[in-house]
């Protein structure tokens, strides 16, 4: 069985609402599922072959339609929100999220869907079902779209090409990302005080400046908050012990999290996915991204949300104000002594 027969699903990982559309479209993109005798007759019933990966299809109109996998071509437009689809089946699925329509529900847990290809998807967390397998490595996936990024880091692999520069990526949602360095789009934006970014998870990060940085996710542990439940997972994983079940199978590196595996494995693929807004330079992970932003790109408007609760002076990152802190600016009038809170001087024996 060749990789692209086995690619019709995948298991709960974190992507971007724009890749979770990729992974139903490719999913979807020729209705025609190759079986275990599929590739002894594909000169015979499939002669139009495409020339970017070599499958091949039974009508001229299927490889055109597949061809939007490569080229990134989304020609179905939402009316109402304006998002982008490259099949007319999946701009009928998204449809139904603005009519809140969810005819698809869980018979194990009662959570509803929209979209019936997103409840197979999401039945796998209760069964662990992984029918997805890498004939290189063996590893196993309960999403197609997951053994088809996995697969990249072993061929290198990067089918998704920037018409405006030329650069190429692994995945079509970093390729949008990527356009949006040349366009400007920011289609990200705070409802509270209207700043515009590229990316979500940007966005999120800047919301827990309104919040004071708790996030609804707390660790039963300590009580420290979160934005997002992976960090919380992280934050248990790393504070308070836990196994590492997620390994890498180029070079055998365990992990807590599956989302830190996938961010490792970029670096056996050389896979850069974040993007920087103002110049277009990508790194590996966001973190490197975020300090890129502040030591190239800083700017008067640059947001420090960690505040000394004594000066009330301002820092982007939290270890600038765990250094602050350590430093000595009260000075006592009466004796020079130096203190980090004023308090220490309210009296002088």
């Amino acid at each position: 069985i060749g990789p692209w027969s086995q690619l019709w699903s995948l298991g709960p990982i974190m992507i971007s609402d724009e890749e979770a559309d990729d992974v139903q479209e490719q999913d979807a993109d020729d209705g025609e599922p190759e079986g275990p005798f599929s590739q002894a007759c594909d000169a015979e019933d499939k002669p139009f072959r495409c020339s970017e990966c070599g499958k091949g299809f039974a009508q001229s109109s299927n490889l055109i339609k597949h061809q939007r996998v490569h080229t990134g071509e989304r020609p179905y437009r939402c009316h109402q929100c304006g998002k982008a689809f490259t099949w007319s089946s999946s701009l009928l699925e998204h449809q139904k999220s603005h009519a809140g329509e969810k005819p698809h529900s869980c018979p194990e847990c009662g959570k509803k869907f929209s979209r019936g290809s997103t409840l197979l998807e999401h039945q796998r967390i209760h069964t662990g079902e992984k029918p997805f397998r890498c004939h290189q490595c063996g590893a196993r996936f309960s999403q197609s779209s997951t053994l088809v990024h996995h697969q990249r880091t072993h061929t290198g692999e990067r089918p998704y090409r920037c018409d405006e520069c030329g650069r190429s990526f692994g995945r079509k949602s970093t390729l949008v990302t990527h356009r949006r360095t040349h366009t400007g789009e920011k289609p990200y934006h705070c409802l509270e005080c209207g700043r515009s970014f590229v990316v979500s998870s940007d966005l999120a990060k800047h919301q827990r400046t309104h919040t004071g940085g708790q996030g609804p996710y707390r660790c039963g542990e300590c009580g420290e908050g979160f934005g997002w439940s992976a960090a919380l997972a992280a934050h248990r994983a790393s504070q308070h012990g836990a196994e590492k079940p997620y390994r890498c199978s180029e070079c055998g590196e365990a992990f807590h999290q599956n989302a830190t595996l996938l961010v490792h494995q970029r670096t056996h693929a050389g896979d850069e996915a974040f993007t920087c807004s103002d110049c277009g330079e990508c790194f590996l992970e966001s973190a490197k991204l975020a300090r890129h932003r502040r030591a190239r790109h800083s700017a008067d408007g640059e947001e420090k949300p960690f505040k000394c609760s004594e000066c009330g002076k301002g820092y982007a990152q939290s270890a600038g104000l765990r250094h602050h802190q350590r430093e000595q600016p009260f000075r006592c009038p009466q004796c020079g002594r130096g203190g980090n809170e004023r308090l220490c001087f309210g009296s002088n024996d």
